[in-house]
C-alpha cells in the first residue's frame, strides 16, 4: 500500500469560480501549478516520480486555464485508450473521478465517443492520442498537455508547438523518464537550459526523496513484489540513465554511449558512397537511415530522415537533394507488393525516380532484432542523445502482457515501429550494400576515392569545408 503522508495546501488562485474547486495541491506540486497560473511561463516539463500527482496537476492546471479563456485545449496521450483509462474514466486514489475536478456548474456538455468537454464559456477539452494527430490538426490549441512524452510521437509536438507560438499558448510535459535516448530527455535539458536563461519555462525533476510521499518500507514492499531495479530507479528516482526494461535495444545503446559511439562527430566522408535502408509506413511515418562504411568492418551512420504523409516523390526529392553519392538502398520485401489502386510497386515507382532499390529477403521479426542486437556495437552515430533515429532505436518495445504481468517477446507497434524496422532493415541487408558488378563500385574500389558530386578521381585533393554535414541520425 502506496501511503501519502504530505497534506495538501491551499492556493492563492484569484478566480472566483473556483473557490468551490476540489483540487488542492499537494506542496510539491504548486511551484508548477502557480507558475502556470500567474502566466510567468508558457512551458511547463515536471518530471515527477510514479505517483507524484502528474496527470492530476496538470488536467486542473488545464480546465482552470480553459475557462478563464474560451479557446481549444488538448491532453495528448500516446495512445487514445490511454486517455480515456487515465483521465477519461480515471479515478484518483481519493475515489474521486478526475473528471469530478471540473465543479459540475461549470459543464456545458460531455461527448463521451470524442472524449470532449465543452465548458460553459465554450472553451473545448479533448482527449487524443498522438498515434492519430495527423486528424487533429485542423484545431487552434491554445494549451496543451503532453502526458508521457517520452512515449509519444515526436511529430505530434512538431506540429502542435507553431499553433502555440502563434496564438500565445501553453504546453505542458508530465512525464517519467525513459532512458537518455529520446525526446523527452532532450526536452528535459532544453527546459533547464532556457529556465536557467530567463526564459518562459518552468522544468522540474522530482524524486521520492523530494516530495516524501513514500516511505521506505513503501518502496520496499515495491522490491518484494518483483518489481525490477532498473524499473524502480526510472519510475521513482526519475533516473534517466536507468535502462528502460522494455526497450529491446537500450543495452546495446548505452554501451554505444559509453564507448564514444554516439556523437556529434561522425560526419558525412565524400570520398565514400552514402547507403540507405528505408521502412514504409502505409498511413503513418516512413523512415531512412543513411550509412557509409567505416573502418574495420564499422559502420558510420551519418544521417536520418523520417517523415509520414508524404509519397515517394516527395523522398526522392529528399535524396537528391543531399549532397551525398550513393550507392545500394536497401528496402524491405514488401516494396515489392503491387498497390492495388496503380498496379505499380515502389521499386518500379522508384527506379522511375532514379532509385534503385535492393530488396532484403524475407525474415522473421526475432532474427531481425537478433541482427540488430548485432549490429549496433558496430556502428558510430551522428546524433546528440536525443535525436529522432537513436530515439527511434530506443523506443523499440516490447508489448506488456497484462494478464502475466510480464512483457511479451513481441515489439509493441508505436511511433518508433518504422525507424526501428528501417534500421533492421539495414542488419539484415548490409552485406547486400555493394554489387561487383556495380560500376560505381568499381570505380570508388579501383581509385579508393572520388568527388561526391561527380564520381570523377580525385584523390585526397578536396575541400572538406565544402562539403555539408550532417547531424540528425
Amino acid at each position: 500500500m502506496i501511503i501519502l503522508d504530505a497534506q495538501p495546501i491551499e492556493t492563492d488562485l484569484e478566480s472566483p469560480e473556483l473557490v468551490e474547486a476540489l483540487y488542492k495541491p499537494w506542496p510539491h506540486q504548486l511551484p508548477a501549478f502557480n507558475a502556470l497560473m500567474r502566466d510567468e511561463v508558457n512551458r511547463v516539463v515536471t518530471v515527477w516520480h510514479r505517483r507524484g500527482g502528474k496527470d492530476l496537476t496538470a488536467f486542473n492546471a488545464l480546465w482552470i486555464k480553459a475557462m478563464r479563456r474560451r479557446a481549444n485545449y488538448g491532453y495528448f496521450f500516446p495512445f487514445a485508450k490511454q486517455g480515456r483509462a487515465a483521465i477519461w474514466n480515471g479515478i484518483t486514489n481519493d475515489g474521486i473521478s478526475f473528471r469530478e475536478y471540473i465543479p459540475a456548474e461549470l459543464v456545458a456538455n460531455e461527448h463521451d465517443t470524442d472524449m470532449r468537454i465543452t465548458l460553459t464559456n465554450g472553451s473545448t477539452i479533448q482527449f487524443i492520442g498522438t498515434d492519430n494527430i495527423d486528424s487533429k490538426m485542423g484545431y487552434n490549441f491554445h494549451g496543451v498537455v503532453m502526458s508521457e512524452y517520452p512515449l509519444q510521437n515526436p511529430l505530434a509536438w512538431k506540429l502542435i508547438e507553431p499553433i502555440l507560438k502563434l496564438n500565445g499558448g501553453w504546453a505542458w510535459f508530465p512525464y517519467t523518464p525513459r532512458g537518455k535516448f529520446n525526446h523527452g530527455y532532450t526536452l528535459y535539458e532544453a527546459a533547464k537550459r532556457l529556465q536557467g536563461r530567463g526564459e518562459p519555462w518552468f522544468a522540474q525533476l522530482l524524486t521520492i526523496d523530494d516530495t516524501e510521499l513514500l516511505t521506505d518500507a513503501d518502496l520496499e514492499d515495491v522490491r518484494e513484489q518483483g518489481t525490477e531495479e532498473a524499473i524502480i530507479q526510472q519510475e521513482y528516482y526519475c533516473d534517466f540513465n536507468a535502462e528502460n526494461p522494455s526497450a529491446y535495444f537500450a543495452h546495446d545503446l548505452e554501451a554505444a554511449r559509453e564507448a564514444g559511439r554516439i556523437n556529434s562527430a561522425v560526419c558525412w566522408d565524400p570520398n565514400k558512397l552514402v547507403h540507405t535502408a528505408w521502412d514504409f509506413g502505409v498511413s503513418d511515418m516512413t523512415a531512412i537511415w543513411f550509412l557509409q562504411e567505416g573502418q574495420y568492418g564499422s559502420w558510420h551512420i551519418i544521417d536520418y530522415l523520417e517523415e509520414s504523409g508524404y509519397g515517394l516523390n516527395f523522398y526522392a526529392k529528399q535524396l537528391h537533394e543531399r549532397p551525398y553519392a550513393y550507392g545500394t538502398h536497401l528496402v524491405p520485401h514488401d516494396a515489392q507488393n503491387r498497390d492495388w489502386t496503380s498496379g505499380i510497386n515502389k521499386v518500379d515507382a522508384a527506379r522511375e525516380l532514379d532509385i534503385d532499390f535492393t530488396i532484403v529477403p524475407r525474415s522473421n521479426k526475432t532474427d531481425q532484432i537478433d541482427a540488430a542486437h548485432r549490429m549496433i556495437p558496430l556502428c558510430h552515430f551522428n546524433n546528440v542523445e536525443g535525436g529522432p533515429g537513436v530515439a527511434a532505436l530506443n523506443g523499440y518495445e516490447r508489448q506488456w502482457d497484462e494478464a502475466n504481468q510480464v512483457y511479451k517477446n513481441t515489439p509493441k507497434h508505436n511511433w518508433a515501429s518504422h525507424g526501428a524496422d528501417a534500421y533492421m532493415c539495414f542488419a539484415m541487408g548490409y552485406d547486400m550494400v555493394y554489387n561487383d558488378e556495380d560500376e560505381v563500385y568499381q570505380r570508388h574500389r579501383a581509385v579508393g576515392t572520388f568527388n561526391a558530386r561527380t564520381l570523377e578521381p580525385i584523390g585526397q585533393d578536396y575541400d572538406p569545408e565544402y562539403y555539408p554535414t550532417s547531424s540528425v541520425a
